[in-house]
């Protein structure tokens, strides 16, 4: 769920896109680090079952977020009421309601069915 943040502030910060006023905050070194690290827990989450699921539970709506910020991050030219509905609407994590639930059927909590 960190990694389209992660990588819009890197393409920022190697010059490969620009980003709004607004959203200059996302190639900062404290924004960096924390994304890198916030990457890192992830993947390692990864490998522990429960925690796995409880992320994937928590993901979910934070993935749309994320992917809202982004596409919004990187739209200068729009003006901004037209920039944060084209976002939500073609965003990489996209308007994905019915997504918001694919992790609870897997979430079996030592259970098996």
């Amino acid at each position: 769920m960190f990694v389209p943040l992660l990588l819009t502030g890197l393409a920022a910060r190697l010059g490969y896109i620009h980003l709004t006023l607004s959203m200059a905050w996302l190639d900062s070194d404290p924004a960096l680090v924390a994304l890198a690290t916030a990457t890192v827990l992830e993947i390692g989450a990864y490998y522990v079952p429960w925690l796995d699921n409880v992320l994937d539970a928590a993901a979910t709506p934070a993935a749309i977020t994320a992917g809202v910020v982004a596409t919004a991050a990187v739209t200068p030219e729009l003006p901004p009421l037209l920039r944060w509905f084209c976002s939500s609407a073609w965003s990489p994590s996209g308007p994905r309601s019915s997504r918001s639930f694919e992790a609870f059927p897997r979430m079996s909590w030592g259970k098996r069915y």
